[in-house]
């Protein structure tokens, strides 16, 4: 009879070999419990439950809220449709993520692409919480929750994990990205504002045949530096350039796009956040000390005496 400290170790070893789901794939939908379907089931499904607009340009979520798209949000429907490259710049709630994610859901249900590609730097938003453990998909699942989420809005939390686990919806870091040929996808790579210049120069140069990329950020969520980002480069390079006119769109938000709360709109109106963020920067600034004696500013400080070296 196995003792309670072998049945411990069997446990042990079931989990470590994936036998216990993770967090990630109960929620993502990479592991499930509910019957398979294929390809064409799900996409005959995300044809039946994609909104579609009605009366007054209003689209319905699965949560029943109601929502109309700005002009702006209208002009990044429009270039996410027929641009190779959409940049989105904007705020916070001004809904870079949930009309860029319907447009994919869209373009996937009328044949235009076979596959979505999902992506966002691997940065932490000022607390470092460490080594996260898990596979490639594991790891980069709290980077593109939100990306996921927009999905679920729009066509359900069920569904949107049926969609991961065919490879309909694929996460791809750009840790590993480099040689890839991305056709007939469309890419969404999401919090740009965090991505390096490599990053970017990467991604962009993934773009195949029949694809299209949507590049978002908002630099006042700048968490990798407090200069300016590599995406406001890469706007000043592409966006309004009439040599990329015809395949190139660019759409820059403001708070008359802000829909996710009243209050977020007039903090946006009167740039709070940025003001926090220079707070922020301030703060991270060495603070002399009380009495502390500074280096004359007419001659260099005398460098100290190494104890250990002989005089």
């Amino acid at each position: 009879m196995a003792s309670q400290q072998d049945k411990g170790r069997d446990e042990g070893a079931k989990k470590r070999s994936g036998g216990s789901k993770s967090e990630f794939n109960r929620a993502s939908g990479s592991e499930d419990e509910t019957p398979r379907m294929t390809k064409a089931q799900l996409l005959s499904m995300l044809q039946s439950r994609l909104p579609k607009a009605g009366t007054g340009n209003e689209y319905v979520t699965q949560e029943k809220e109601r929502m109309v798209p700005t002009d702006k949000q209208k002009k990044l429907m429009r270039d996410v449709e027929n641009k190779d490259i959409t940049i989105i710049n904007g705020p916070f709630g001004t809904g870079k993520t949930i009309w860029t994610c319907y447009m994919a859901l869209k373009g996937l249900a009328e044949g235009k692409y076979n596959g979505v590609v999902i992506n966002a730097p691997a940065v932490e938003a000022d607390e470092k919480l460490g080594f996260l453990p898990g596979n490639q998909d594991e790891k980069m699942y709290p980077h593109v929750l939100q990306l996921l989420e927009s999905f679920d809005d729009w066509v359900g939390e069920d569904l949107r994990q049926n969609m991961v686990r065919m490879g309909l919806i694929r996460i791809e870091p750009h840790a590993f990205m480099r040689g890839r040929t991305f056709k007939k996808k469309l890419c969404i790579f999401d919090e740009c504002q965090n991505a390096t210049a490599k990053n970017l120069g990467t991604a962009i140069s993934r773009l195949g045949a029949g694809s299209a990329m949507v590049f978002m950020g908002d630099d006042d969520q700048n968490d990798r530096t407090n200069s300016r980002s590599a995406f406001m480069a890469m706007i000043d390079l592409y966006a309004n350039n009439p040599d990329y006119s015809g395949e190139i769109g660019y759409v820059k938000f403001d708070s008359k796009d802000c829909r996710r709360h009243p209050l977020l709109q007039k903090m946006i109106e009167r740039g709070d956040v940025q003001k926090l963020k220079d707070l922020a920067s301030a703060q991270a600034q060495p603070q002399k000390l009380a009495g502390e004696r500074q280096p004359s500013a007419t001659r260099p400080p005398v460098p100290a005496t190494n104890a250990l070296t002989p005089s």
